[in-house]
């Protein structure tokens, strides 16, 4: 354009991006130092790691500050559904109550990708809200009647309404069916985390969102290996 535009031959090129794209930006002005002049990035990983546990602790951490009780409940919630998907009737049970079309599979990585879609009920109003949006969604999830996993219920199924996202979770929660879904819906995330840099994802880019080290409410049982798994049965191995 400067090169085009004689009213543009004088300017500064300024690159801006968030999250990702604030990644792009940052290594645009490295890379091309002679052709873009400032970079602007908000929030932008630039040393991500692979089994990226800390972000769920975070979440976890800024939702007890606002309430221990919601904590306590979610924690509670979570193990009683994994005990749940202990057993057949439990199974059934759950299947039934999450509204699910076909019956929940407890092998993995059907389990942890059922296990580990539940628990993204919590993070999105810790990144993207404040404080008030806080305390605000663990009041309507302690609102909710009956034990710790039935408030859990509630909140998935009232939340996933609402963000009109019933056709992952209401209607067909399968695991390759859902991986189809998020690449129609949302495909830039997924290549981001699998594609750019395959190798770097395994060893420095993978930004997965486990809950696997025993300090976060939302259980115990989704490690790097499902989200390594995932990126595999989509893109293949590297």
């Amino acid at each position: 354009m400067k090169e085009t535009n004689t009213n543009l031959a004088n300017s500064k090129v300024v690159v801006i991006g968030g999250s990702y794209a604030g990644t792009l930006a940052t290594w645009a002005r490295l890379k091309y130092p002679h052709i873009v002049d400032i970079a602007y990035a908000s929030s932008a990983p630039l040393r991500d790691v692979a089994d990226f546990y800390e972000y769920m602790e975070v979440v976890g951490d800024q939702i007890g500050l606002q309430s221990q009780e919601c904590v306590k409940t979610i924690s509670e919630a979570f193990s009683q559904l994994e005990r749940k998907l202990e057993t057949a009737e439990g199974i059934e049970e759950m299947s039934d109550r999450f509204s699910m079309c076909k019956t929940i599979r407890t092998d993995e990585p059907y389990r942890s990708h059922f296990l580990n879609y539940v628990s993204r009920t919590f993070p999105d109003p810790v990144q993207y809200g404040t404080a008030y949006h806080i305390q605000f969604y663990c009041q309507k999830f302690l609102n909710f009647t009956g034990s710790s996993l039935d408030k859990l219920i509630s909140l998935n199924n009232v939340s996933h309404i609402t963000q009109n996202m019933t056709s992952a979770l209401l209607l067909d929660h399968d695991y390759f069916g859902s991986i189809f879904d998020e690449l129609i819906s949302n495909d830039d995330v997924i290549y981001i985390r699998c594609v750019e840099d395959y190798d770097q994802f395994i060893e420095e880019m993978g930004n997965s969102e486990n809950n696997s080290t025993g300090k976060i409410p939302f259980g115990n049982n989704v490690d790097l290996q499902y989200f390594n798994h995932l990126c595999t049965d989509i893109y293949g191995q590297a």
